[in-house]
């Protein structure tokens, strides 16, 4: 037995714990818009959304549109991304879910492959970027968006 054969079985264990460390840290990364938001998108306790754009800004109240909109981000999967990734100059919609008048979280929805969320109540990492892994039909957001009054 040479000298060094002694150390094989340490390198094979770091080996390992590199592999599974890097596997824990890559599944980290995918998530759900659910998950970010901590799971009030049923949308009973949300009472109003705020959805701006460019050049206008709607306040929707009605309890159906509420839902319906909710429903369209319930199930978007997500990979977090760096925010170098992500094309700014194409932010479409800046959207502020409140519940029970109190601001629970907001996201930028840029195009239909980007998204951001800012979470008010994380003092550390309160906004992360994600890319959009699923399809998000932005034509619904369009229509609640157009359909509703400006305020």
């Amino acid at each position: 037995m040479k000298n060094y054969d002694k150390y094989i079985p340490w390198f094979v264990g770091l080996y390992i714990l590199a592999i599974a460390l890097t596997v824990v840290y890559f599944f980290g990364l995918f998530t759900t818009f659910d998950k970010q938001t901590g799971g009030i998108i049923e949308g009973s306790e949300v009472r109003s959304v705020y959805i701006l754009n460019d050049n206008k800004e709607v306040k929707i109240t009605d309890q159906e549109t509420i839902d319906r909109f909710l429903n369209l981000f319930k199930d978007v999967k997500l990979m977090e991304v760096s925010s170098s990734q992500v094309h700014f100059w194409n932010s479409d919609y800046w959207v502020t879910v409140y519940v029970n008048n109190y601001k629970k979280f907001s996201f930028n929805v840029y195009d239909d492959q980007f998204l951001s969320i800012f979470d008010p109540q994380k003092r550390k990492d309160g906004l992360k970027y994600y890319r959009i892994r699923s399809e998000v039909d932005l034509g619904v957001l369009k229509d609640i968006f157009n359909s509703s009054p400006p305020i």
